[in-house]
């Protein structure tokens, strides 16, 4: 069972670490919420809260507004329902068109890429929120300097947890898969790195839908901080440096 900080001292940084974007860098779900409601707000819809939000999120756009459209009696529950498409293409109007409001980065999340990036560790971003929104989101929160890669749901026909948009990303960046970690808050996380074959940790702080531990996560982390602890890194002494 992975624990918190579980190595015996400081394992050597990866060549490359790959993060996940929602629930993992950035806390977007209020805004996910105001997207998905301003939808249902033209469709006479009741809103959803953030907690029934949260438990839909993770598994890309269309999954999202399937699970939204079931809530509320709609639909099969399946994304590639085709009475949902109008649907989707509206959220994603919507959404694509202000993904920043209700969304931050989480505490220490810009200081550990730049201490990643000033060690000289390839940095990518592979999620399932489509790559329009994504790059948006990671411009508008300061994030995107020290990424060569960002992989979204819509770039290849696969999403995770298949393996290829992160072996995508681990090509556009230049480093084999065993050379790199994946980071992520949930099941798609795992289960796209060991398909392609790289190490992974989770973070305690995301959205994910059953306990962190079923996941068998090579490490478990409760934030940024204890994240850069594990390999010996100080993020107070990144972001305030003497």
């Amino acid at each position: 069972m992975p624990k918190l900080s579980s190595f015996p001292g400081p394992p050597p940084l990866p060549k490359a670490m790959v993060f996940d974007l929602d629930g993992t860098l950035v806390h977007s779900l209020p805004g996910l919420t105001l997207a998905l409601n301003a939808l249902f707000s033209e469709t006479g819809l009741s809103p959803l809260t953030d907690t029934e939000v949260e438990t839909m999120v993770g598994d890309g756009a269309p999954m999202l507004l399937a699970r939204a459209h079931q809530a509320r009696g709609l639909y099969s529950g399946a994304p590639d329902d085709p009475e949902l498409a109008p649907h989707l293409a509206r959220f994603l109007e919507i959404y694509n068109a202000d993904p920043i409001t209700g969304a931050a980065p989480y505490p220490g999340a810009k200081a550990f890429l730049t201490a990643l990036a000033a060690r000289g560790v390839a940095l990518g971003v592979c999620t399932n929120k489509p790559e329009a929104p994504a790059r948006a989101m990671l411009a508008g929160l300061g994030l995107d300097g020290p990424l060569g890669s960002i992989i979204g749901g819509d770039t290849l026909p696969q999403r995770k947890p298949d393996a290829a948009p992160l072996l995508r990303c681990l090509t556009e960046l230049g480093v084999p898969p065993e050379e790199a970690l994946m980071v992520g808050d949930a099941g798609p996380d795992v289960g796209t790195a060991r398909a392609a074959g790289t190490a992974v940790r989770l973070l305690a702080h995301g959205y994910c839908h059953v306990p962190l531990e079923s996941l068998e996560a090579d490490a478990i982390h409760a934030d940024f901080a204890a994240l850069a602890e594990s390999f010996g890194l100080d993020l107070e002494e990144t972001h305030n440096p003497s």
